[in-house]
């Protein structure tokens, strides 16, 4: 029992104390903290209680602003600060509990926290391990009704993810670009992948001291370098992932974002729910047998909350159990050709599937590859759409109190429209996603943070079921619009406005787009590039519409000088034939242009 209050529903009680990173708003150094209850104790503040034998010379773990020192250190060290921290927050310890001046700078409420990844992760490798999933990928992607790679059985397969792209839970995810090929077509296709997926996942942190290259860790040796386990969603485009994937496996259809808890859950607060290992047939390689169980009896979740809901729709259930592989011999397998790792290195699971529909762990599964849709309340999904919000929660239960692992939390936030994924983060132009019905003022919003002027084409992109009439319409009316009339004001400048601009409506061009799934109609409109107020006649069109997103392209000219770097980039986009028939580079205004009104922001 502890002297702060903990609900008897708790993912954070007494006996589990899980390590993380956290920053405040008041203090926005990264720290070490222990999560317990709804707050966190700041290890920094209060390292001098570590002062056992293993701990008293290295109190300095507790200042950094990751877990790796502590990580480094042996498992007798952790179990030592473990023993510490249970002694220093339980009810009979009047160290913290009487000591009100600490007790209100060491404990942190939660809710006021921003937590970190734990760690620096050096090195992370994503396993394959559930055998309900493997089977399942087997029967989808190679037939029949039993279907396991040869080697799957004899060893813990696996692959070399992307350490950079790992984000704590929280972090939105952008929809992945990348190469797709249908099975109907000869060549492939350039865009978003229509795909996503989540994966139910776990992984563990590897602690101890740095291997050397060459060395080895025995089967015997291996809780010694297991250091604690986090939620992970390894995020997948299954589209991306089908085109590349032969003959080398995973690229870009993983690497675009992993998530994972921020807790750091420790093996000794996981010991009580050890479990038997799965039964392995064939019995596995001398180097890789162990009979001590290690498997662990966890309890797993996945929901979604889709873009405008409230609630948290549950999509799957499964549990750690289900893993065949342990995650002992995950680790052995990992340096038995001598590759070297270090503390902080990150070992995931693989997706956890059960033997029941409902306890598979990605919509490949749940959907059957997209063959079925899967309720998400009073939608259906059969991938991941558009901010959807995946959310992935663990927990163990038993011997009257909860283990938890608090959320995995992502969205998957919008790709943008056609190529503005690309645009958005080289040009600062291009970044435009409205939803709105006759907004003027974010349509002018909008318009804004382009460039000065020297519009020559703009590229609106509205819903097709949205269109109430045709674009031949809204320019004609745009273009026989009285300009609003401006008031002069004293000692500045008087703003002339020219006529209304007229747009040659035989030069509008429109093509059917398809983007994440969603069909959108595009329009071209080739505005007289010595007309400097084409941004009010886009203005007065886009104003009678309904718009999803819209966007202008300017010659590379128009540019601001800070970005003429990056000319090339859109060059480049200019040359893929997917938008080479929507967009055009041209010319940009003749010299003898207006100059641009004062009144337009840069």
């Amino acid at each position: 029992m502890s002297f702060v209050e903990v609900a008897p529903n708790s993912d954070f009680p007494i006996q589990n104390l899980p390590y993380g990173i956290f920053s405040t708003s008041s203090n926005p150094k990264k720290r070490i903290g222990v999560a317990i209850g709804d707050y966190i104790l700041d290890l920094s503040l209060v390292k001098h209680f570590f002062s056992g034998p293993n701990l008293c010379t290295k109190q300095y773990v507790f200042e950094q602003e990751t877990l790796n020192e502590f990580m480094k250190l042996p498992k007798a060290a952790w179990r030592e600060a473990r023993s510490v921290l249970q002694s220093l927050l339980s009810a009979d310890d009047k160290r913290l509990r009487d000591n009100a001046e600490l007790r209100s700078k060491a404990l942190v409420a939660r809710k006021d926290a921003t937590m970190h990844l734990p760690a620096d992760i050096g090195d992370y490798t994503d396993f394959f391990s559930s055998i309900h999933h493997a089977n399942n990928c087997g029967v989808l992607f190679l037939g029949g009704s039993d279907q396991l790679w040869p080697n799957w059985r004899q060893l813990p397969v696996a692959y070399h993810g992307r350490a950079s792209s790992v984000v704590p839970s929280g972090t939105e995810i952008r929809r992945p670009w990348g190469q797709t090929k249908a099975d109907d077509v000869a060549e492939p296709a350039f865009g978003a992948s229509k795909c996503v997926d989540f994966e139910l996942e776990m992984a563990f942190f590897v602690g101890g001291p740095p291997t050397k290259l060459g060395e080895t860790i025995p089967i015997e040796e291996a809780s010694e370098r297991i250091f604690g386990m986090v939620l992970m969603n390894d995020w997948s485009a299954r589209d991306i992932q089908k085109w590349e994937s032969v003959p080398l496996g995973p690229f870009l259809g993983k690497s675009f974002g992993t998530t994972i808890s921020p807790w750091v859950i420790t093996m000794d607060a996981l010991a009580p729910f050890i479990i038997d290992n799965m039964k392995q047939d064939p019995s596995p390689l001398p180097y890789l047998k162990h009979d001590d169980a290690y498997n662990f009896d966890i309890y797993l979740e996945v929901t979604i909350k889709p873009e405008g809901s409230d609630v948290d729709h549950v999509v799957c259930r499964s549990n750690f159990k289900y893993m065949y592989w342990t995650i002992k011999q995950q680790l052995v397998h990992h340096t038995c050709n001598g590759c070297n790792i270090r503390a902080g290195d990150l070992m995931g699971s693989g997706t956890i599937s059960g033997p029941e529909e409902s306890s598979f762990g990605s919509m490949l599964e749940l959907s059957w590859n997209g063959m079925k849709t899967v309720a998400v309340g009073d939608q259906t999904r059969k991938f991941i759409n558009d901010n959807d919000e995946v959310t992935l929660r663990g927990w163990c239960e038993g011997h009257g109190y909860r283990i938890g692992f608090g959320e995995c939390r992502g969205k998957l936030t919008l790709v943008g429209t056609m190529a503005s994924a690309f645009i958005e983060n080289q040009f600062q132009f291009a970044e435009m996603n409205i939803q709105h019905k006759g907004n003027a003022d974010k349509t002018l919003a909008l318009v804004r943070r382009a460039v000065r002027m020297g519009y020559d084409c703009v590229v609106i992109n509205t819903d097709i079921g949205d269109i109430n009439q045709s674009i031949e319409d809204v320019l004609q009316e745009s273009s026989n619009e009285e300009p609003p009339k401006k008031k002069k004001k004293k000692g500045k400048r008087e703003n002339i406005i020219p006529d209304p601009v007229q747009i040659d409506v035989s030069k509008v061009n429109t093509a059917d787009l398809e983007v994440a799934g969603k069909k959108f109609r595009l329009y071209r409109l080739v505005i007289d590039k010595s007309l400097r107020n084409a941004k009010k006649a886009l203005l007065r069109a886009e104003s009678r519409k309904t718009l999803k997103g819209a966007m202008v392209v300017t010659s590379a000219e128009d540019i601001p000088s800070h970005l003429v770097n990056r000319k090339s980039e859109l060059e480049r986009l200019m040359s893929v034939p997917e938008f080479r028939a929507q967009l055009e580079v041209v010319e940009g205004p003749s010299k003898d242009s207006e100059e641009p009104s004062k009144d337009v922001d840069k």
